[in-house]
């Protein structure tokens, strides 16, 4: 028998990350599988297939506390190369402004994605992948033009999205507003 095809899908307790296990699972010709449908609880979240070939396994995953996602990757890396990783897992605070929940946001969607990116890739199989989503949460809309230019840059560095982070965090420890 070959070896699984391995997908890791981070928050996948619920919305986009639940949908994208079950589509997974649904799909014809992913056999044998290794589905890693992580969420914070790591409970059993009921995915099924008919076909016994595919193992769903439910590890649990805090994407801001690293000592987690190095507790996954340690776990995956006993199982094969990760040939998808989907990094699904985020939150949204913008209904509460603030420095603490721009902190939390930013140690979730930001600095957890790209752990979770510097902990997969020496794992991933020579044509594995690893999908980022995002949400409308995400929109740059609401951002002048320069803000929107420096996220629009293909030549960023992961130092520069840092220091991105960096300005954001100092800005938002200024601010007094409430949202609309």
């Amino acid at each position: 028998m070959p070896n699984p095809r391995i997908i890791v899908v981070t928050g996948a307790n619920r919305g986009i990350g639940e949908g994208i296990c079950k589509l997974i699972l649904s799909r014809p010709g992913i056999e044998p599988l290794k589905l890693f449908a992580a969420s914070r609880s790591g409970a059993h979240l009921g995915f099924k297939s008919s076909d016994e070939s595919r193992q769903v396994l439910y590890p649990k995953l805090d994407i801001a506390d690293k000592s987690s996602i190095t507790a996954l990757a340690t776990e995956v890396r006993q199982h094969g190369p990760v040939d998808v990783l989907i990094n699904n897992a985020g939150i949204n605070l913008d209904n509460e402004y603030g420095y603490d929940n721009a902190k939390k946001t930013l140690e979730v969607n930001y600095q957890g994605t790209l752990e979770m990116c510097r902990a997969f890739i020496p794992l991933l199989s020579p044509q594995g992948r690893i999908v980022n989503l995002s949400s409308v949460g995400s929109t740059l809309k609401p951002y002048s033009e320069d803000v929107k230019a420096r996220f629009r840059n293909a030549d960023n560095t992961v130092d520069d999205l840092d220091r991105i982070a960096a300005e954001y965090m100092v800005s938002t420890s200024f601010c007094t507003c409430k949202p609309a």
